[in-house]
C-alpha cells in the first residue's frame, strides 16, 4: 500500500482521472487521449517557463552582485568579460634544468620531454631500436647520450 500518493513530488505526472475506457466509444477515447495531451502540453509549457523565470532571476542576481545595475554598465561588463576571453593566453613554459646531449656531436640535444626529435629517432632507427617506445628510448639514451644539466653548459 503507498500512502504516499498525495505528497507533493510523488506521482507528479498527470491528474489522471480513470474513465471506464470499456464504455467509451473510439471517438470518446481520442478526445481522451488529446485532453490528456493538452494537459501535459500545458504543465511542460508552464514548467519550462517556471526554468527560464528562475534562469532570468539567477542572472540578474549575478549581475547586480557584479555592479550592472543600468544598460551603460551591462555594455561595459560584456566588453570586459569578451576582453577577457579573447586576451592572449601565453602559456607558461617549465625551464628545461637537463637533456641529452648527443656524444660526438654537442649541439645535438633533446630535453627528454615531448617526441623523440628527428636526429634521435633517425638514430635508433639505424641500430634497430623503435623510436615510439618509451623504455627503448629511455634505454638508448641512457646508453649513447650524456646527460647534462643547464649548469654544465653555464660553467664551461
Amino acid at each position: 500500500m503507498n500512502h504516499n500518493r498525495n505528497l507533493p513530488g510523488n506521482n507528479d505526472m498527470l491528474d489522471v482521472s480513470k474513465p471506464d475506457v470499456a464504455k467509451m466509444s473510439p471517438a470518446d477515447i481520442q478526445l481522451e487521449i488529446d485532453r490528456l495531451l493538452d494537459l501535459k502540453a500545458s504543465r511542460e509549457k508552464t514548467l519550462f517557463n517556471d526554468a527560464i523565470q528562475d534562469i532570468n532571476n539567477i542572472i540578474k542576481t549575478k549581475l547586480k552582485i557584479d555592479g550592472v545595475n543600468n544598460v551603460h554598465d551591462l555594455s561595459a561588463y560584456l566588453q570586459k568579460d569578451v576582453a577577457n576571453k579573447f586576451e592572449s593566453k601565453t602559456r607558461q613554459k617549465r625551464a628545461v634544468t637537463h637533456f641529452w646531449q648527443h656524444r660526438t656531436d654537442p649541439s645535438l640535444r633533446w630535453t627528454g620531454r615531448g617526441q623523440v626529435i628527428g636526429w634521435l629517432r633517425d638514430e635508433m632507427s639505424q641500430v634497430g631500436k623503435d623510436p615510439t617506445d618509451k623504455a627503448e628510448v629511455k634505454k638508448y639514451c641512457e646508453e649513447n647520450l650524456d646527460f647534462k644539466s643547464n649548469n654544465d653548459l653555464e660553467n664551461k
